[in-house]
């Protein structure tokens, strides 16, 4: 085959790119030996199989794996493999050119290749029958070339047609198939309750926090905080709460799978970014040419849950959307990136939190008793137990009376000020701390509340003391109980 059949030099881009970037092999994913020419297959080859097994990618180790192969003569020995050109500008933008490249000249090399057969067999007294085996080999090579770069179109000339419902994921459009969603909010105000309890009402049809799924949905949580008691906890106060039947239960069982990954970062796609968030290239490495090609390839669609700037004190009172969208930690790239954003943030009332669709919100499928879209609603941790609820109005009641206490200079109670009556040795039974935080200005309802976020937040203990013939005595403490004071 010709020299022309390939394009050397994004080749060598590509592979020197690969022993220096991460972001370089990100972007490459999409790519295989196939699509390189001799001897840079089997440099590729070596690349991606130390990238599989977690081993660093460098000149010197990927030379000592096709030593180790014996393919390190036929690859053009140590100093071409040295040798293979990086000037440090082929970052994860460039690299998508030249991805597009070499994927371009493989399309045209494999398009000859089924053109030729054809009319062997043809010469060779070929049937229909060979015909149609061309034509679903250029079936399959058009799949495959769906990452070479696409003829220009004009946009007068784009007709997309009635939106296929099949593509709508959640809500009017809110999320669709292969897009991204960002569910941001601060540490320790019960996201992860919140996810498992989208993850059961989404697979099951069911709106979860007023956002209806287009469907019954088919759910993988990767996730890396929460250990099989914390999700077994956070599983069954959602259920209870919601109050799930038997065949619920059996059709979340085969339809919400979870993952727990807590070690993979970065190119592996599975914890973490393991970068710098502020850091655009980084970031764009993990969401656009790494989360992108995953989710176009599975049509499917992911939730990405965020947490915002470890910032205090921070005046969001006249906040727009647009301001809400950008609360996230991290590279305005972030946000440009995601398709749709929903914001926890809390309010001045204990225990309720206000939920802000931030980008894209008209889409959300949120409307008052009048029928006009809403982009803001309110919700709140249930007191008798571990799942979320729609706020009432005295919830709001108390929001908006916590609000003009703030205007007015009062004082407005905190977790800190309940947290104040836990003694800093040995606990105090429940009763008798909502009591003294009652008596101190603390609502019923606004004392239960807190000491739940506290209780999740692990900022207080919860300790048990048997009694016979009745339920353990609850007490609070600043430390977790140990087996000497459970016994005392």
């Amino acid at each position: 085959m010709s020299a022309t059949a390939y394009d050397i030099g994004a080749e060598t881009a590509l592979l020197g790119g690969m022993m220096m970037a991460p972001a370089v092999i990100a972007a490459c994913e999409e790519l295989n030996p196939t699509h390189f020419s001799q001897p840079h297959d089997l440099i590729f080859s070596a690349i991606a199989e130390l990238h599989r097994t977690g081993k660093p990618v460098l000149p010197r180790t990927v030379t000592t794996e096709l030593q180790e192969r014996g393919k390190l003569e036929a690859a053009g020995g140590a100093v071409y493999v040295s040798g293979l050109p990086y000037d440090g500008t082929t970052g994860a933008a460039s690299a998508a050119y030249f991805v597009g490249v070499v994927r371009a000249k493989w399309t045209q090399r494999r398009t000859r290749e089924i053109a030729a057969q054809l009319h062997h067999d043809v010469e060779n007294g070929g049937t229909l029958a060979s015909f149609d085996t061309a034509m679903e080999a250029v079936g399959k090579l058009r799949a495959q070339s769906s990452g070479s770069a696409p003829a220009l179109v004009p946009l007068m000339d784009i007709s997309a047609g009635e939106p296929d419902p099949r593509k709508t994921v959640l809500g009017d459009r809110f999320l669709c198939i292969g897009g991204g969603m960002l569910f941001v909010g601060p540490s320790g105000i019960g996201k992860s309750s919140a996810s498992v309890q989208q993850d059961i009402l989404w697979s099951l049809g069911r709106p979860a926090f007023g956002i209806r799924p287009a469907r019954p949905l088919r759910i993988l949580t990767i996730q890396a905080e929460n250990d099989a008691e914390d999700l077994a906890e956070m599983r069954d106060g959602v259920c209870r709460g919601l109050g799930l039947s038997a065949a619920d239960r059996q059709l979340v069982r085969e339809r919400v799978f979870y993952e727990t990954e807590q070690a993979r970062t970065g190119a592996e796609f599975l914890a973490y970014l393991g970068g710098d968030v502020n850091n655009a290239e980084q970031t764009a490495a993990f969401l656009r040419n790494g989360l992108n090609p995953l989710l176009t390839r599975h049509g499917v669609a992911v939730v990405l849950n965020h947490h915002t700037a470890k910032a205090t004190n921070r005046d969001t009172s006249n906040w727009r959307g647009s301001d809400w969208m950008y609360s996230g930690a991290g590279s305005a790239d972030i946000t440009n990136w995601t398709r749709a954003a929903l914001v926890i943030d809390p309010t001045h009332a204990p225990g309720v939190f206000k939920f802000i669709a931030a980008k894209r919100g008209n889409r959300i499928g949120w409307t008052n008793e009048d029928g006009e879209r809403e982009t803001l609603r309110h919700f709140c941790h249930a007191s008798d137990g571990l799942y979320w609820r729609e706020a009432t109005d005295d919830d709001l009641e108390a929001v908006e009376a916590a609000a003009q206490a703030k205007k007015q200079g009062k004082s407005v109670k905190t977790a800190a000020d309940l947290k104040a009556h836990v003694p800093t040795v040995g606990a105090i039974p429940k009763v008798e701390l909502l009591t003294k935080a009652m008596g101190s200005g603390f609502s019923k309802h606004a004392a239960a509340a807190t000491l739940k976020g506290l209780l999740e937040t692990g900022a207080v203990f919860r300790w048990e003391f048997k009694r016979k013939g009745t339920n353990p005595e609850v007490r609070i403490s600043r430390h977790e109980q140990t087996l000497t004071e459970a016994t005392a």
